[in-house]
């Protein structure tokens, strides 16, 4: 049976431990109502490794974007901070500063 890294439910609780009481939404619907700052993540992709025609190990790849009125949120550092964290891009939209990560998970 191959490994399939840890779960999506495993990086929840993740950013729910370490985003000081700010709210992390995977894939929320447009019409929720979401509270700022917050991250929202979403799976881009998932990598194997695969040995002797077997699969042995999956990493799920998440896009994260950290959303905040503050440009300078503590935000950007926590997710910025976390193992296998890369910045992409930074924009800005609706007065709100977007910093988007891929986190290999």
């Amino acid at each position: 049976m191959p490994h399939l890294g840890r779960s999506r439910d495993d990086l929840q609780r993740k950013f729910e431990e370490i985003l000081e009481g700010a709210k992390a939404y995977y894939q929320p619907p447009e019409r929720l109502a979401i509270e700022y700052p917050c991250v929202v993540y979403q799976l881009e992709r998932m990598d194997s490794s695969f040995a002797d025609d077997i699969r042995y190990y999956t990493t799920r790849r998440y896009q994260v974007t950290v959303i905040d009125r503050n440009p300078d949120s503590r935000l950007v550092e926590i997710v910025a901070s976390m193992l296998f964290s890369r910045l992409i891009r930074t924009y800005t939209a609706d007065y709100l500063n977007h910093t988007v990560f891929e986190l290999d998970w």
